[in-house]
């Protein structure tokens, strides 16, 4: 189970992965990036699921477009077929992803995000079998903000998340990287927690795409069990975002 969020404000789309890769529940890298810029153009895109789909997905559309409003006019066809493809060749005919792109596009001098659940055979993700509702699966959609996987209403109240709060004064940024703390203590399907490492952020606007890391969970090790830390002040860490304190690394 990964982690992929993305924000979109009036002038550039962010997105945020985390940076764990586990096989068979075992965590086998902690700086694994999920999140990759598309070349020559200003989009990026990142999946879910096998740690190869992002990479597929990478390699797929730059093998066909090279404009981010031609990725996005192809439509749901494009990867719903193509990760079919992905899941037979590579995951035994069952695999799930939840894939995320955001960019600027062109022709509307603006940014946006993008989001397709997708699923083939049974699916299989964090080692257990998990289902996509029919209404989402192979629906490429637009949206404000994505969060995969997504927290419920009463885990992120818990967290103090800022819910439809845009004038809060909390960055886009820090606001990622917020859920990506509530995704951290969320149980995968085989109970174990399978979010950390880093957390790489990628920004697109028109100037641009910037990819950095800005956080990583120091307890996170390779070989050892994820733990999310559980004595996490959330008052505490929403003023810091707030305030611009948080300790970025």
């Amino acid at each position: 189970m990964s982690a992929i969020n993305a924000i979109v404000t009036p002038s550039a789309s962010y997105m945020i992965s985390d940076g764990l890769r586990y096989n068979n529940g075992e965590v086998t890298c902690v700086d694994y990036d999920k999140s990759f810029v598309l070349r020559g153009m200003r989009a990026a895109v990142a999946a879910t699921g096998d740690a190869k789909t992002g990479h597929f997905f990478r390699a797929a559309i730059e093998g066909e477009f090279t404009h981010f409003e031609d990725v996005i006019a192809a439509g749901s066809e494009f990867f719903v077929e193509g990760f079919k493809a992905f899941a037979h060749r590579f995951c035994g005919g069952n695999a799930v992803s939840n894939a995320v792109l955001i960019g600027w596009l062109e022709s509307e001098n603006r940014p946006a995000a993008f989001a397709i659940d997708l699923q083939e055979g049974l699916g299989k993700w964090g080692g257990a079998s998990r289902s996509v509702p029919d209404a989402q699966n192979g629906v490429l959609g637009e949206h404000p903000i994505i969060a995969s996987p997504c927290p419920s209403l009463e885990e992120l109240l818990a967290a103090q998340y800022p819910i439809g709060s845009a004038g809060d004064g909390v960055s886009p940024e820090a606001k990622l990287l917020h859920m990506l703390e509530v995704q951290r203590r969320m149980r995968a399907d085989d109970g174990n927690y399978y979010v950390g490492g880093h957390a790489l952020l990628t920004s697109i606007d028109a100037s641009g795409v910037r990819q950095r890391v800005v956080y990583r969970w120091p307890n996170d090790k390779v070989g050892e069990v994820i733990g999310p830390e559980r004595d996490m002040d959330w008052k505490a860490f929403r003023r810091e975002l707030k305030g611009g304190r948080w300790r970025w690394r």
